[in-house]
């Protein structure tokens, strides 16, 4: 079952959905896959495989994403008003 990831003000910046092997997966709000945990070896990689940290980040890696989709949106804001 997904569990939404919100910010202060109630939007969904994504999902951790944990899967029958015991990993979590982060998922962005679109169901992206941002990264994914393994409890067995203690690390998060991202979705190329590539080791994010030890201990669980996916939470971190949600928070990530959807700070930089925020930047995109101010840049692109800013290119329509000029």
């Amino acid at each position: 079952m997904r569990t939404p990831i919100k910010t202060f003000e109630g939007h969904i910046m994504g999902w951790l959905e944990p899967r029958a092997d015991g990993q979590i997966y982060a998922l962005s709000f679109t169901g992206r896959i941002l990264a994914r945990y393994n409890p067995k070896d203690g690390f998060t990689r991202s979705y190329t495989g590539k080791i994010l940290g030890r201990g669980d980040l996916t939470a971190a890696q949600i928070q990530l994403n959807y700070a930089q989709e925020q930047e995109k949106r101010k840049q692109s804001q800013r290119v329509k008003r000029k």
